[in-house]
């Protein structure tokens, strides 16, 4: 696992293109998760801006553990890889969250929230964004 860094340009696009795939989209959100929160700070930077908007979309979908998952993945990608991202490849995402604020269901409420409070602490002009 450690000297996999010189084959990260061709194996993170396999994971892209999974995202893309409606059958393999939930695998693919939680083994992003696990490379994200993986110690060996493997660098993603190669993904993240196809990333986002599909993951923006994700959060739209009527399926509930696909909305969890990628709420954790988000909240993941920016407190581990807060440096390869801007506020402008946030904004997908950050358009998609208000809605997802709700008493309707608490869990994706609080997983809002805390992907909310990481993102304003590490981008503070990301508050403007947000609705």
């Amino acid at each position: 696992g450690d000297s996999i860094q010189g084959e990260l340009p061709s194996c993170l696009p396999i994971f892209l293109d999974r995202l893309k795939n409606e059958i393999l989209r939930l695998t693919a959100v939680k083994a992003i998760t696990a490379i994200a929160s993986s110690p060996l700070r493997i660098d993603l930077r190669v993904i993240l801006a196809d990333t986002l908007p599909v993951l923006a979309s994700f959060l739209r979908k009527n399926q509930r553990a696909l909305k969890l998952s990628t709420l954790v993945l988000l909240d993941t990608l920016v407190k581990n890889c807060s440096s390869a991202l801007s506020v402008e490849m946030l904004k997908p995402v950050l358009d998609e969250l208000p809605p997802l604020i709700s008493e309707s269901d608490l869990h994706i409420a609080q997983l809002t929230l805390s992907l909310l409070t990481s993102v304003v602490s590490a981008h503070p002009n990301a508050v403007a964004i947000v609705h």
